[in-house]
């Protein structure tokens, strides 16, 4: 019982941190202008990544010892628990980035000076032939 559990941990954590990667990856090579289909693209290679860490941990959960797993187990559950934390300090920085311009947004403009109204007068542009 106790290799089975040793056996699926691997799959489990060697599958997540090659999802992780190819999100990683994904963002890398996506482009800012991408658009809404962005996000799609990086979930497509984070798919990739978790396909061939599935297929190389499936290989590897039969060649390897019980003693070699364990410690695999402990290097992929030190890196999913990484993992795990980077993706919450990114969830929290991009909500605290959100409600600072949610803010500047919800402000009321400052209503215009009165003695320097200058939104009466008419300007020549620069190059106009004026």
């Amino acid at each position: 019982m106790k290799t089975w559990i040793s056996k699926a941990a691997f799959l489990l954590f060697s599958t997540f941190v090659a999802f992780i990667l190819g999100l990683f990856v994904g963002g890398w090579q996506v482009p800012k202008a991408s658009g809404l289909a962005g996000g799609a693209i990086v979930l497509g290679y984070g798919v990739m990544g978790l396909v061939i860490g599935l297929i190389l941990a499936i290989i590897l959960v039969r060649r390897l010892s019980s003693q070699h797993r364990v410690y695999g187990n402990l290097i992929l559950g030190a890196l999913t628990l990484t993992g795990l934390i980077w993706i919450g300090y990114r969830y929290q920085i991009r909500n605290q980035r959100r409600a600072l311009t949610k803010e500047e947004w919800q402000k009321k403009p400052e209503a215009p000076d009165a003695s320097n109204d200058s939104t009466h007068q008419i300007k020549a542009l620069p190059n106009s032939g004026n």
